[in-house]
């Protein structure tokens, strides 16, 4: 049985409380970058820099009400901020190289959180997996 990544991107203006969903990320399955962002599928025991956070308390409702279409069968939720997906995408490529190679679907996600906070937004990744 295979195991799939569900990632939302969510923002809010800085200084603000409230986030807000920005888009539904499609995100290809790749075990060696599930195994980086929260150490699911690690089958080499690869170190990862971040253990799973869990949902944020002040999770958008979009977001809430997709994860709660998973009723159970959802694990290993966590969100990353830019700064730590950078970290795990370099990490990336440190561990597997770039022959392996991660997903553009991936990578695209660095330029929109750049854009994003260059626009003068907070911006998490937040995600959680299913089997």
């Amino acid at each position: 049985m295979g195991c799939d990544i569900h990632a939302f991107l969510e923002s809010k203006s800085k200084g603000s409380k409230e986030w807000q969903t920005s888009e539904k990320i499609r995100l290809a399955r790749d075990y060696g970058a599930f195994t980086l962002l929260a150490g699911v599928r690690n089958y080499q025991d690869v170190p990862y820099p971040y253990e799973p956070k869990g949902l944020p308390k002040d999770l958008t409702d979009f977001t809430a009400s997709e994860y709660k279409i998973w009723d159970g069968d959802a694990h290993t939720e966590s969100w990353l901020n830019l700064a730590e997906l950078k970290e795990v995408f370099e990490q990336y490529d440190e561990t597997f190289g770039k022959v392996y190679g991660m997903d553009d679907d991936y990578l695209s996600l660095i330029p929109k959180m750049e854009q994003l906070e260059a626009d003068g937004y907070d911006c998490r990744l937040v995600f959680w997996f299913d089997n």
